[in-house]
């Protein structure tokens, strides 16, 4: 999570969005931080050299404690699971947990303060790779919610429903859901 840049237009706004992830004010990103939160909702271009062909990496990471949470999670273009590259194995549980790797990747990335949820689930392909050459990243915004609520405490009392609920809108499938 990094902090938010000063946007002049929508356009740019969105298209920054859309490839960087969400931006987060300092005063949430200290909070991360000294909740021990270590959130990296980055993407990379990498070339394999076995399979002689560029793919994208992803960085699955995150946490949450009582009060807040930040993670990024990638699934494959159907919002089907990815096997990892990578598994990371730590101390913590509030930082990488695994690494993806893909031709195209849907990132999920959600930020929880107290019972306010942000989420933003962005598609992410490669264009323009003939032959060798490096190829560019094209990136856009399927879904951006933002301020939503969910009146559970998932870490408290209401913590049998972990995992079973979800702040995307009833119906609202990666596959329908409408580019902005």
């Amino acid at each position: 999570m990094q902090s938010r840049p000063a946007m002049h237009n929508n356009g740019q706004a969105a298209e920054v969005l859309a490839r960087q992830g969400m931006r987060l004010p300092q005063i949430v990103l200290k909070r991360l931080r000294d909740a021990g939160i270590y959130c990296q909702p980055t993407l990379s271009i990498e070339y394999q050299n076995a399979a002689k062909k560029h793919v994208l990496r992803g960085v699955e990471s995150g946490g949450a404690v009582d009060t807040l949470g930040a993670y990024a999670s990638f699934v494959g273009e159907r919002g089907d699971s990815l096997a990892w590259l990578q598994r990371v194995d730590s101390i913590g549980v509030n930082g990488v947990h695994a690494v993806v790797v893909a031709p195209v990747l849907i990132r999920l990335e959600i930020v929880r303060i107290e019972r306010t949820y942000d989420l933003l689930i962005t598609r992410h392909s490669l264009a323009g790779s003939a032959g060798n050459r490096r190829p560019q990243l094209e990136s856009s915004i399927l879904f951006y919610g933002r301020r939503g609520s969910l009146e559970m405490e998932l870490w408290g009392k209401d913590a049998m429903f972990s995992g079973a609920v979800s702040p995307v809108p009833a119906g609202a499938k990666i596959d329908h859901v409408t580019p902005r």
